[in-house]
């Protein structure tokens, strides 16, 4: 495969992946603020900002922030998920995390849920895709399992893969499931099994 091919390939796959976010614009409405957590380059950030939403755009990599359109985003800033994000209580009407939640251990990914929640607006709403379990092709079975469904990679990097029930046992303490929806995407031109979830803040 050329290097033009992979270009093209890699564009079409994200203008593809965008498309998810059209599945829930019943609950991006004009005007809310949105945070796209995890953004990378802003591929869903550009996605949220065509809604009409104003997106901060939030990752831990400046560089890659660096590189989201500054007309998309209302604001663009580098976080560590794993700790107190700098934003106000209740600031957001939704908060967006696009296959970003599966770096973390157990007890962190509870964390970074607890304070998801307290950055959304009452009866705000988070939307996420994360990996689904058998995602052989994107790391599932790969490395040191840690903790069931977490594989350490051998560059030391930790990866979760989800299932339903343990999306709900990690959202149950604090938000409402509404939806789950297992999907597989492209990447890179490579099928990645994924799960998409929507919930509502109680």
């Amino acid at each position: 495969m050329t290097g033009t091919t992979m270009t093209t390939q890699a564009t079409n796959d994200q203008r593809e992946n965008t498309r998810w976010i059209d599945r829930y614009a019943h609950v991006l409405c004009p005007g809310d603020l949105v945070l796209d957590l995890g953004c990378g380059t802003g591929a869903d950030t550009i996605e949220l900002a065509a809604l009409g939403c104003r997106v901060v755009a939030l990752d831990f990599d400046p560089a890659r922030v660096g590189q989201v359109p500054a007309e998309a985003a209302t604001l663009r800033l580098s976080a560590d998920l794993d700790g107190q994000l700098p934003f106000i209580d209740g600031a957001f009407d939704t908060v967006m995390a696009s296959l970003s939640l599966h770096y973390l251990t157990s007890e962190q990914t509870s964390r970074a849920i607890l304070d998801i929640h307290r950055i959304l607006a009452p009866d705000g709403y988070l939307l996420c895709r994360v990996n689904a379990i058998g995602d052989t092709n994107f790391g599932y079975g790969q490395g040191e399992e840690v903790e069931p469904s977490v594989f350490r990679h051998p560059d030391g990097h930790l990866k979760r893969f989800f299932n339903e029930p343990m999306i709900r046992r990690f959202l149950s303490p604090c938000f409402t499931l509404l939806s789950t929806r297992p999907r597989t995407i492209l990447q890179r031109g490579i099928e990645k099994q994924t799960i998409e979830c929507l919930a509502r803040r109680r």
